[in-house]
C-alpha cells in the first residue's frame, strides 16, 4: 500500500536448539523417575555383608554409661523368657539414673544398691562390634522387683503378669540363687529370692 513501509524479509527461526533442549529435559525427567523407583526391595550387592558389623544395641548401652549391665525386661527378652519385644534397652547401674535417646534407640539406666555389682552378670563377646554385660534371668527379675517396687514373694506374678513359662522358672538351680545370696541391699529382693526359692524347692 502507498505510504506503508515495506517489511524487511527475515530468515525462519532455527528450532533445532529448542528441540534438543526439550529432548534433554525429557531424558532427565525419565532418569529421575527411574532413580526413584524401588529396586524390588533388594539391597545393593554387598550391603548385607555389613550387618554383622553394625553396632549392637547392648554394646552401645554399656559404652554410653557405666558401670552398667543390661537387665530387667531387656535381659528377659534376650534370654527368651518373655514374649514381648522390648524397644528400650534397660540397664542397671551403680551410678545415678540416666536416660539417653539416640539414633540407635532409647537407653535407660536404673540404680540398684548391691555389692558386688556384676554378680550374676555374664560378659558377652560374641558380637563383632564389642563386649557387653548381660544379667542372668534371675538377676534381671531381682532388679525388676527392686526398681518397680514389687512385693513379689511367689512365682504367680511372674507367670501371670510377666507371662514367663513355668518351665523356665523350673530351670533355675540352687547355684543361681546362691550366686545372688547377700548381694542386694533391698529387703524386697531378699524376700523375693527367698520366696520363689522355697516355692521352687531349689
Amino acid at each position: 500500500r502507498p505510504g506503508e513501509a515495506e517489511e524487511e524479509p527475515h530468515e525462519p527461526e532455527d528450532l533445532e536448539p529448542h528441540l534438543q533442549s526439550a529432548d534433554a529435559e525429557e531424558a532427565d525427567e525419565q532418569r529421575r523417575q527411574h532413580e526413584d523407583e524401588p529396586d524390588g526391595g533388594r539391597l545393593p550387592d554387598g550391603f548385607g555383608d555389613l550387618a554383622p558389623f553394625l553396632p549392637s544395641e547392648y554394646v552401645l548401652a554399656n559404652l554410653a554409661y557405666g558401670p552398667s549391665y543390661v537387665s530387667m525386661e531387656s535381659a528377659l527378652e534376650y534370654h527368651g523368657w518373655i514374649p514381648e519385644a522390648v524397644r528400650t534397652v534397660v540397664c542397671v547401674t551403680s551410678s545415678r539414673a540416666k536416660k539417653f535417646l539416640t539414633p540407635f534407640g532409647l537407653f535407660k539406666y536404673e540404680p540398684v544398691k548391691q555389692f558386688p555389682l556384676m554378680r550374676g552378670v555374664a560378659r558377652c563377646d560374641e558380637h563383632p562390634s564389642g563386649t557387653y554385660f548381660m544379667a542372668s534371668p534371675l538377676k534381671a527379675l531381682c532388679d525388676l522387683v527392686v526398681t518397680r517396687r514389687h512385693d513379689w514373694t511367689s512365682c504367680h506374678p511372674l507367670v501371670h503378669s510377666l507371662r514367663i513359662e513355668e518351665e523356665y522358672l523350673d530351670s533355675l538351680t540352687g547355684e543361681d540363687f546362691d550366686c545372688l545370696d547377700g548381694v542386694y541391699y533391698s529387703k524386697r529382693a531378699r524376700d523375693f529370692l527367698a520366696g520363689i526359692r522355697k516355692e521352687l524347692g531349689k
